[in-house]
Parts: structure tokens; C-alpha cells; sequence
């Protein structure tokens, strides 16, 4: 009977870990891509005019949904989150500046 020793499992869990970090690395990359893909459709900007730049929780759903019938997957949705976020600050920014030129 043959004992795995440290010796006889760090080989193989190095092949493992480096497969996995290859993999992790690939599906990032592929993350990054859909993201940068997204960006480019120009769905966000559409989502935040649809909803005026405030949208609940139901909302925020229907758009995940949308964007992953749009063949993007995988799909960052925390950093799709992050995006909008930071799109809609401006969209409001926008808005707001449109409301005070109209008043003078």
C-alpha cells in the first residue's frame, strides 16, 4: 500500500490549481468581453431613459434578464451594476441641469 506523502499531492495540486486558475482567467477574460459588449449595445443607457433613471428591484431583473437573452454570457452582473450605477449618476446630473436651464 502506497501513502500519499506532501510529495506525492503537490504535483497534482499544482496541475489543479493551475487548470483553475486557467480556467478563472478565461472566463474572465470572456466576462470582460460580454461587459465590454454590453457597453457598446448601448442597452444600459436605453434601461436608464426607459426608467426615467430610478428603477426598483423588479426593474434591475427585467434588465438582467434582457441582457442575457442578448447572447453576452457570462455576464459580470455586479460590475453591470456598477456601470449603471455610475451611468445613471450622470444621466441625473444631466437631468438635473436640463431642469434648472429650463426654469431660468
Amino acid at each position: 500500500m502506497k501513502v500519499k506523502t506532501k510529495r506525492n499531492l503537490d504535483a497534482p495540486l499544482k496541475t489543479e490549481a493551475l487548470k483553475f486558475v486557467s480556467m478563472k482567467s478565461t472566463v474572465d477574460d470572456i466576462k470582460g468581453k460580454n461587459l465590454q459588449k454590453i457597453l457598446r449595445s448601448g442597452i444600459l443607457e436605453n434601461f436608464i431613459w426607459r426608467e426615467n433613471g430610478s428603477w426598483d428591484h423588479h426593474g434591475w431583473i427585467n434588465l438582467c434578464e434582457e441582457i442575457s437573452l442578448n447572447d453576452v454570457n457570462p455576464v459580470d452582473f455586479d460590475q453591470v451594476g456598477m456601470i449603471l450605477e455610475t451611468v445613471k449618476e450622470i444621466y441625473n446630473r444631466i437631468e438635473a441641469d436640463g431642469r434648472c436651464h429650463a426654469a431660468k
